[in-house]
């Protein structure tokens, strides 16, 4: 699995990974941006662009386009990436071979995609009001509306808490506050900054001759990103040892059911050599069924509808959650952290280690099945100098022992606590 890169007119990097695996050829568009005050304001531009282009100023209008593109998928959005915002464009088109069409369905879709992102609808005031209007409307519902996931809403205070003062602590989406009182002039001007200085990735999945994919990218593309001066955000920081604050933290809510959430420290993060081996530590601890967390805490205790962990690999932190009875924190808790202290101590059946490798090789394999796994994992991966081919990760999960696992694991130690149970609780949490 090996990339092809070019550097493209306005400082766009392309990067095309050649496959007769798939029946579509896929396109993916990230704005890099530092994830922080104003992600809202941000995050609203994907948003108003994928509603029309110049050429197709109506969304109606647009998704006819689509369709006569043998029904092209768009996709536009905010990602979250450690202490970065991506702004993410795509669009998939079946292979020509499969629809009896020539290389002009490819540069159609490229053509497509570099107007929604470059040459989006507008009017006399900038980017069109009326978009601008709805979008803000409907990300404030999304925003607002994570309260109503308890569990999704649990592991975002978490965040907040845990991460507090923190680029980290942004969500993806940023806040209401950052775009409640934002108009179609202030927008169209975040918009063309981000424009002008994001690093600009472009990836392309599928049956291509790369070099003939440059120059037609270069020749779609290249008009619309001249004069592009894009900030060098410089490689993402490796985490590092955080003291843990050992808070716990309560919120009280109208709830059926106790979330539990819980962030620990591991040490160890994305380019980190040991980070295999952590990875096969939290697949013991909580990453599958088999696993302990959902053995001993929901099996065998009947304390937890779900309880499992998973790594933040961008920050060298660990996520465990639960939903439980608003009686059980105590007990639960308990039971959480001793298995959290028997992966520590090496307490661990060779079944228990066979087991989590054998899901795990089935997992990075399952990574090459999808256009869209394929480029984020790339895209995540290459960030952090890690490799993101199946062949070269499958090598360094086969070289991860038991004891390089538990070794992994003994960085691992709870930072914050967070528990959100019903309003009349007797749950109290620490001054």
């Amino acid at each position: 699995m090996e990339f092809s890169e070019h550097t493209l007119p306005g400082g766009i990097h392309l990067r095309v990974f050649r496959t007769d695996k798939f029946k579509v050829d896929a396109f993916r568009l990230f704005l890099h941006l530092p994830l922080g005050d104003g992600a809202g304001r941000t995050a609203l531009v994907p948003l108003v662009l994928r509603r029309g282009t110049r050429r197709h100023p109506e969304s109606a209008e647009l998704a006819a386009a689509l369709e006569n593109l043998y029904g092209a998928d768009l996709y536009a959005d905010a990602v979250k990436l450690g202490e970065r915002q991506l702004l993410a464009f795509g669009i998939e088109v079946p292979h020509p071979r499969y629809v009896g069409a020539g290389p002009e369905l490819t540069r159609a879709a490229l053509a497509t995609l570099r107007d929604v992102v470059f040459d989006p609808a507008r009017d006399a005031g900038g980017l069109r009001a009326d978009y601008v209007a709805q979008e803000k409307e409907n990300l404030r519902h999304v925003i607002e509306g994570i309260v109503n996931d308890k569990g999704q809403y649990a592991m975002h205070r978490l965040v907040q808490e845990m991460f507090a003062g923190t680029p980290f602590a942004t969500p993806r989406y940023g806040r209401v506050e950052d775009f409640a009182d934002l108009g179609q002039a202030e927008l169209t001007r975040v918009y063309e900054d981000v424009l002008a200085r994001a690093r600009l990735d472009l990836y392309a999945v599928g049956d291509f001759v790369p070099e003939e994919l440059a120059v037609e990218a270069a020749r779609v593309f290249g008009p619309a990103a001249e004069g592009r001066t894009p900030d060098d955000l410089g490689p993402p920081a490796r985490p590092g040892r955080r003291t843990p604050s050992g808070r716990t933290v309560v919120d009280r809510m109208a709830v059926n059911q106790g979330k539990l959430a819980i962030g620990l420290w591991t040490g160890i993060g994305f380019g980190d050599p040991r980070f295999s081996a952590l990875s096969v530590a939290n697949g013991i601890l909580g990453g599958f069924a088999h696993s302990k967390l959902h053995q001993n805490v929901r099996e065998r205790a009947s304390l937890a509808y779900y309880a499992y962990s998973r790594l933040e690999g961008t920050q060298g932190a660990a996520f465990i959650t639960a939903g439980i009875e608003f009686a059980d924190f105590e007990r639960a808790l308990d039971i959480i952290q001793a298995q959290v202290e028997a992966v520590r101590r090496g307490d661990v059946a060779e079944e228990e280690f066979d087991r989590t490798v054998r899901v795990l090789r089935h997992h990075i394999r399952l990574s090459e099945d999808s256009p869209a796994t394929v480029v984020l994992g790339h895209l995540e991966r290459s960030l952090y100098g890690m490799p993101f081919d199946a062949a070269s990760r499958l090598r360094e999960l086969d070289a991860v022992t038991l004891e390089a696992a538990v070794e992994a694991a003994q960085g691992i130690e709870t930072d914050t606590v967070y528990f959100l149970t019903r309003q009349e609780s007797a749950v109290t949490s620490p001054a």
